[in-house]
């Protein structure tokens, strides 16, 4: 499974001493696409979808929202450009900061995902 640092470390505005920006990725990685897997301690998954909808703004894309009842854990599947990720990270933890992130995974790689927009 690819690590988050392969995926954005070295495109990472911080990683350069600047803050994220949208504008800072290159032409390839503007096209590729990946899901980002976030986990938010919450069965409250209308109080979950209202803070990402205000962290994210019009950034936001596609994604799937699951609940496990035992764990009280809503899990979200966000879907997109790799060359975003480091400015959706930003923008994610300082909306939601009990959120943690898991795997990120190429969109080639994913079969059926199902979304809601």
């Amino acid at each position: 499974m690819p690590l988050i640092s392969d995926f954005i470390a070295a495109a990472h505005p911080a990683a350069h001493g600047r803050r994220a920006a949208a504008s800072t990725a290159l032409p390839q990685e503007r096209t590729v696409r990946v899901n980002l897997t976030v986990r938010v301690p919450s069965l409250d998954t209308q109080a979950v979808r209202r803070a990402l909808h205000r962290a994210l703004g019009d950034r936001i894309d596609i994604y799937t929202l699951a609940v496990d009842t035992r764990h009280a854990v809503t899990t979200l599947q966000l879907q997109a450009c790799r060359g975003e990720l480091a400015a959706l990270m930003d923008a994610i933890m300082a909306g939601i900061p009990e959120a943690e992130f898991g795997a990120i995974v190429s969109t080639q790689d994913e079969r059926d995902l199902p979304v809601l927009h």
